[in-house]
């Protein structure tokens, strides 16, 4: 009897974590999640970011705001290496401080999440 319980509560216990025991097998949440021990790189996902989303306007032929995004060496002029909250890039693409960027939809949450994490990581140019 106290083996069926304990795996009555075992099970349980698992549907309660997963959401159903379907969950078990697919775990698309998990899937979805990007690895916590990968640094995002600078030219693989950071500049792609900047490229497609920023450098448009903040480039060296047109430097809103005196703002140029269009080289790791420009960029870093708005980036506080490992302090992302402190980074003038992170404050305008979350609209803190500063005008939001791009102007009126900001940045995908995903997006701004590897600006924060290179820039937590030290922001090296690779």
């Amino acid at each position: 009897m106290r083996s069926r319980l304990g795996l009555g509560i075992l099970l349980a216990g698992i549907v309660g974590i997963c959401g159903s025991v379907g969950g078990l097998h697919s775990a698309p949440a998990l899937a979805a999640a990007p690895k916590a021990d990968k640094v995002p790189s600078f030219k693989a996902d950071v500049m792609p970011i900047l490229t497609n989303s920023c450098v448009n306007c903040h480039s060296d032929k047109k430097k809103k705001g005196g703002v140029d995004l269009s080289s790791y060496d420009f960029v870093m002029k708005s980036v506080k290496a490992n302090d992302p909250d402190k980074s003038r890039l992170v404050k305008s693409v979350l609209g803190q401080g500063a005008k939001l960027m791009p102007p009126k939809k900001g940045l995908p949450e995903g997006q701004v999440a590897i600006l924060k994490a290179w820039i937590a990581a030290g922001a090296k140019n690779d």
